[in-house]
């Protein structure tokens, strides 16, 4: 996030407490910054708390307002961050990837003739998690130029987290061994504290999480996940500890042990409930698992809306193993 001279108490106060991961007094920081007319920092400010508070209402209106006020400021680095993160934010959020790729292509000619900054790394990032899975070819090329960037800056965030999709693009296509041994590098300067951006330390940690899913590698997932919950619990990531949890209680069932597996899903899909894709997700998990138990899962899945209970049911049906 930029950091131009708003000068006020309260938005200092609320950078100040994101830097300590206290997202909830950050959200209050910065709509107080909001009301005494700060600027577009401020917006960006509130939009990022709302993200780690599972807010995408919040997020989303935040992120909108701060991108007009950036572009009728004449700052357009500033604008296409604030774009690239609208991208994420529809794709994950709404589930609407035209508009997502809308503010993508915003993002991308904003940033023409801006020389080398972050942004053009995120940009490539974001361009290289949208290809999977269907084109790990173009993921990989964009996460060479991003690693390459954050090479160049000195920008460790975007580096790792280039190594770390670059890792799930080279497992989608079957070269799991390097995939898995770039995944295993960027999750260990996640977890060791090198990286500092908790956006960049949750995809990251992610991208590991869904590769060994998808390999069904279940003791490296073993492995890092109850260490990645560690840390997700102590930097306040709601939703990657959320994430996590659900990927390792599916790890749990498939191992057979399905009393822990319970725990850890029934608290996944209660942190992740705010979050439609994800929170959908882990209770399509969870009902596998009861499937599997035999136990009710009605009262639990009633509350989602037809195409998710519709996934669930399927979960349901017998011969899914």
């Amino acid at each position: 996030m930029a950091t131009a001279d708003v000068g006020s108490e309260k938005f200092e106060a609320g950078t100040a407490a994101l830097r300590e991961c206290n997202w909830a007094e950050a959200r209050a920081a910065f709509e107080r910054a909001v009301d005494d007319g700060a600027g577009p920092e401020a917006l960006e400010g509130l939009a990022r708390a709302a993200f780690f508070l599972d807010e995408p209402g919040v997020a989303i209106d935040g992120h909108e307002r701060a991108y007009a006020a950036y572009r009728g400021a004449a700052r357009p680095v500033d604008a296409a961050r604030v774009a690239i993160a609208l991208a994420w934010e529809y794709r994950a959020y709404r589930g609407q990837p035209a508009v997502s790729d809308g503010w993508l292509a915003r993002a991308r000619r904003l940033l023409e003739g801006s020389g080398v900054t972050r942004e053009r790394g995120w940009l490539a990032l974001r361009e290289a998690s949208f290809a999977l899975p269907g084109d790990p070819a173009l993921a990989r090329e964009r996460c060479a130029e991003a690693e390459a960037l954050g090479r160049e800056l000195g920008d460790l965030d975007v580096e790792m987290t280039a190594v770390a999709l670059e890792g799930l693009a080279l497992v989608s296509q079957g070269e799991v061994r390097a995939g898995m041994a770039r995944l295993d590098e960027a999750t260990a300067a996640a977890t060791a504290g090198e990286m500092s951006d908790a956006v960049a330390i949750g995809f990251a940690c992610c991208y590991l999480i869904f590769a060994c899913e998808r390999v069904r590698d279940f003791d490296r997932a073993g492995q890092w996940c109850e260490r990645l919950g560690r840390m997700a619990a102590d930097q306040n990531v709601r939703s990657l500890r959320g994430v996590c949890r659900a990927h390792y209680g599916t790890v749990l069932m498939l191992r057979g042990d399905w009393e822990r597996a319970d725990v850890e899903l029934s608290e996944a899909a209660a942190v992740l409930s705010a979050t439609p894709r994800e929170g959908a997700d882990a209770f399509a998990r969870l009902a596998e698992l009861r499937r599997r138990k035999g136990a009710p899962t009605t009262r639990r899945c009633c509350w989602l809306g037809p195409s998710t209970r519709a996934r669930t049911v399927r979960a349901l049906l017998p011969g899914r193993a």
